[in-house]
């Protein structure tokens, strides 16, 4: 990048500056870019580099006015949000403003590997790549077996991979292709026994548009949103939305969705709830699954005949082992008959705090990483 810089800049133009020291006092070791030159030039440019700096007759005051301030007056108008969106507002409101409000976002120019969006990306893209391959086959994709299934996966994850990042990956990322390779190996076999299950794919990705003439609101803001996947099942008449899941930690739903009564800090974000055998007071921290539930609803009415979908992560962990069918069992109306009524009153009461601008008191950082925010 330096020598680019140096190719396309005027002589003089481009000024380089080097720190003799940390933020902690200790000397820092030499710039190996400033270094980089001819043994000849070497000694010349060494006595440069740590030679002592020019005093200057008086020493600047530090200034505190480039601090940055919040700027109230022009926060854009919300109008439509998103079922992940939630999520991000019931964890702390300032910083849903930050992230999906003002856009704030963090670049690492010296990434080497995909992080979790572009891992979920792509392993997303070939699973929507196989899901529509089965829809085309209609009933008869009910006679697919593992192997086949391991095969359409992998093709379409190859030609992805390729089309992203080449013949030749860095070395970090052909270990995370590897990853994701034994992943949906064991995707196909699961899915192997879905379909001897007798369930079809019916919708892979399916859209729900803001602003299309069949759109949907919650509150007051237009709702978007995809859903990974959409199964039926001929026999029972049942339907089950599903969404795939990378991650290798417990993934259930119940624990996804709901947290700590002591994190309430809403009107209605607080819920009764039978968990296995005994009765939990919880509150809503994710409403990601009861909102494609409500997009469902909407955009397959007269086909659901009112039956009640049932919702489910497709988990896809490191482990192949624990790889699987998750379902929310805990929004049914069968073990809870308001769960689902009380996740929509929650969904409303979010939407109307983005409307109306509300996206304060922040609340606690509660994630396992460093806060994105915390400056």
């Amino acid at each position: 990048l330096l020598d680019c810089l140096l190719h396309t800049r005027a002589p003089g133009e481009l000024q380089c500056f080097s720190s003799k020291f940390d933020s902690s006092g200790n000397p820092n070791r030499p710039s190996r870019l400033l270094l980089s030159c001819h043994s000849n030039e070497l000694p010349k440019r060494t006595l440069q580099l740590t030679g002592k700096v020019s005093s200057i007759a008086k020493r600047p005051l530090r200034q505190n006015n480039w601090l940055w301030q919040l700027p109230v007056s022009t926060i854009p108008k919300v109008e439509k949000i998103t079922p992940t969106q939630f999520k991000d507002y019931l964890a702390c409101p300032f910083r849903f403003c930050l992230k999906h409000v003002l856009k704030l976002d963090a670049f690492t120019p010296s990434a080497r590997e995909m992080d979790a969006a572009a891992f979920g990306i792509i392993m997303h893209s070939a699973l929507e790549n196989f899901g529509k391959q089965a829809i085309g086959m209609g009933e008869k994709m009910l006679e697919m077996k593992e192997d086949i299934i391991k095969k359409y996966v992998l093709d379409a994850f190859t030609e992805i991979v390729h089309a992203r990042f080449g013949g030749q990956p860095a070395p970090a990322v052909r270990i995370q292709i590897e990853n994701a390779r034994t992943r949906l190996i064991a995707f196909a076999r699961v899915q192997a026994d879905i379909f001897k299950e007798g369930w079809m794919i019916i919708d892979a990705e399916k859209k729900l548009n803001a602003d299309a003439e069949t759109g949907l609101n919650i509150g007051p803001l237009k709702l978007s949103g995809i859903i990974d996947r959409i199964d039926y099942h001929p026999q029972t008449g049942a339907w089950r939305i599903m969404d795939y899941k990378t991650f290798s930690s417990d993934g259930s739903p119940a624990n996804k969705h709901l947290g700590s009564i002591s994190h309430k800090w809403m009107q209605r974000d607080a819920i009764e709830l039978n968990i296995g055998k005994r009765r939990y007071s919880k509150t809503w921290k994710d409403l990601q699954l009861p909102l494609y539930r409500f997009i469902l609803g909407h955009l397959k009415r007269d086909q659901l005949n009112g039956k009640e979908p049932t919702t489910a992560y497709f988990i896809l962990p490191s482990d192949p082992y624990q790889t699987g069918i998750q379902e929310f069992t805990e929004l049914t109306s069968g073990m809870n008959p308001k769960a689902y009524n009380s996740s929509l009153s929650c969904a409303a009461e979010v939407a109307e705090n983005v409307a109306a601008g509300v996206f304060w008191p922040p609340q606690p950082f509660r994630g396992s990483w460093d806060d994105p925010f915390a400056a």
